[in-house]
Formats: structure tokens, sequence, C-alpha cells
């Protein structure tokens, strides 16, 4: 899939202002080349450049001062919340909560000591959603993921949906997405919920690829790899901890760090299958299985033997020769 080119943040609102002398001075230029002015001319020229370069200061200070305010706001409520902190802190006397106290003082400290350094060990459910998806909203360059759990968790729980779809923005930006998918038991994929996610990663411009557990023999890149990960622009690491509902994760701008989880993602990716290959080749392995047991999907209904199991053959085979048409013709493209 070929790149795109990455559409830039739109500033001109901030530049337009230093632009106007500039852009008049030349047009003036221009004018005085074709058609010689006089005196009068002259005057009336000067004046105009002048209320024209007055006008150029006057918005180009507006915008820095609204942008000096709102930092300036910014920083006053963050000065207001430590302040609150402090007062609530020294307002608590009570000794059965003096431990609690300190714990919870502590425990903040440590938090900002991290986020000093460049990283923060534990990011809890909703929160880490919301940092996450504004990670993939900010991402302009690049986004590498790799993913371990469930193809199926893609589909099933609404804030990986929503984490998928900031992805899918960012890649219809412009900005690079790979996604890597490490299954665990390629049968999962018998199931038509758990390809669904492959081909909306294809409708939206986001490549993926499958490699499955039993081919990373490299220990150590087992190791790195094994929870999944996701690196945004090369600059900042979200590592995912535990499987939805009850996902964490730990973030890092530790560029040593950042940089042993690209140098693993590319070394899987070198091992890795694009997804409707992959697919496509085990859709036509399954499907010569049932043919060879079951003969024909007609058959099957005509000698059903088990009801809910021969339902749930039926319902597989279905939607695997659905998928596989699917395939065929992405390649025709």
């Amino acid at each position: 899939m070929g790149k795109k080119k990455i559409k830039r943040k739109n500033n001109f609102d901030k530049i337009w202002p230093f632009l106007i002398e500039p852009i008049s001075t030349a047009i003036i230029g221009l004018i005085a080349f074709l058609k010689p002015f006089n005196q009068p001319d002259i005057a009336i020229i000067i004046w105009a450049i002048g209320a024209i370069d007055s006008i150029s200061s006057i918005v180009s200070r507006k915008q820095l001062i609204s942008d000096a305010k709102e930092v300036l706001d910014e920083k006053m409520r963050d000065v207001q919340s430590a302040s609150k902190i402090l007062s609530l802190y020294s307002e608590i006397h009570d000794p059965d909560l003096i431990q609690l106290k300190k714990e919870s003082l502590n425990k903040c400290l440590s938090e900002l000591e991290n986020l000093s350094n460049g990283y923060l060990p534990d990011i809890r459910n909703t929160t880490f959603y919301m940092w996450f998806i504004n990670q993939f909203n900010n991402a302009e360059i690049s986004i590498s993921s790799v993913s371990s759990m469930p193809e199926k968790f893609w589909v099933e729980f609404e804030a990986e949906r929503k984490s998928l779809q900031a992805n899918y923005e960012a890649a219809e930006r412009g900005c690079e997405s790979k996604r890597i998918f490490i299954l665990k038991n390629m049968d999962s994929l018998t199931e038509g919920e758990s390809r669904k996610v492959f081909f909306e990663h294809y409708e939206h411009s986001v490549q993926s690829l499958i490699t499955y557990e039993e081919q990373i023999n490299d220990h150590d890149l087992w190791e790195i790899v094994k929870n999944g990960f996701v690196i945004i622009d090369d600059r900042v690491l979200l590592l995912d901890i535990g499987e939805p509902p009850n996902t964490t994760g730990r973030m890092s701008k530790i560029v040593a760090e950042i940089g042993n989880y690209r140098k693993a993602f590319n070394q899987l990716e070198i091992t890795s299958i694009p997804a409707m290959t992959f697919l496509k080749s085990f859709l036509n392995r399954k499907i010569n299985e049932y043919e060879k047991e079951y003969k024909s999907i007609t058959e099957l209904k005509k000698n059903r033997i088990n009801e809910k199991q021969s339902f749930q053959i039926i319902n597989n085979w279905e939607s695997m020769l659905t998928d596989l048409d699917r395939i065929n013709k992405i390649e025709e493209k």
C-alpha cells in the first residue's frame, strides 16, 4: 500500500498577518514597474503601506496576546490545583487517616516524578483509553502496533472500537499505519467475527499483518511483544497490560526504550504475512477440510446429526466462502 501525503495542521491563521506587508509590497512594486508613479501617487502608496503594516502588527500582537493569555490561564489552573492539594493535605488531622493521606501524597509525588522522567507505569481503564485516543489524534507520521489479544475483542468492546476509529482517522489523514496481529490459535479465524477487523483495516488504509505465537522462537523478542504495544511517531510508546475490559497500560517517552520496541517491531514484521494473503491461504485450507468431511453445504444440511454443531459449521462455511470472494476481488483491483 503506497504512502499517502501527510496533511499538516493548518497554521495559516497564525502566520497570515506576517505575510500582508511583503505581499502588498510585491504587488505595488510590480505595478510601479509597469506604470511609473508621480509624486502624489508615491505619497499615497507610502501611507497605504504604513496602514497595512500597522494593521498587520495589531493583528499579530492580538494573536500573541491571546496565545500568552491561554498559557498563563493554564499555568494559573496548575498553581491553583497544587495549592488545593497542599490545603487539603494540611486539613486532614484525623489520626486514623494520617497514614492514608501520606500514602496518597507519596503516590502523587511518585507519578509526577515518573512523568518528569518520561514514563508512567500504570494507566488504568478510562484514563488509558482517553490518553490512548488522544495520542492517535495527534499522530502525524506513523503508528506501529502489535496486538496479541483475541481478534474479536476489537469488535466486541466499545473502548477498543473507539481506539480503532481514531487509528483509522489518523491513517486517512496520511499517517502511515501498520498493525501486526499475533494469533494464539489460528482456528479462531474460522469465525467470521474474528476476521472483521482485518477487512476494516484494509478499508481504512491500515496495513495489517499476521503471525502466530508458535512462530516466535526468539525468547527476548517474545518477552517484548507478548502483551502488545503501540509506537506513535517514534516519540511515545504505549504498552498493553491485561485485556479488555480490564485493560491498563504503561506509557514511555524514553528514547532508548522506544528504540528497543521499534527494533522488535521491525524484527517481527520480517516474519509476518500480509493479512489478506494469510487469510486467503487459511480460508482455502479450511474450506477444503469441510469439503472432504461434509462434501458440500447442501449435503451437510441434509444429513445433520448434531443440529447445533451443524448450524455452526454451516454458518462458518458460508462466511468463509463470502470472505474468500471478498479477498479475490481485492486482489483483482
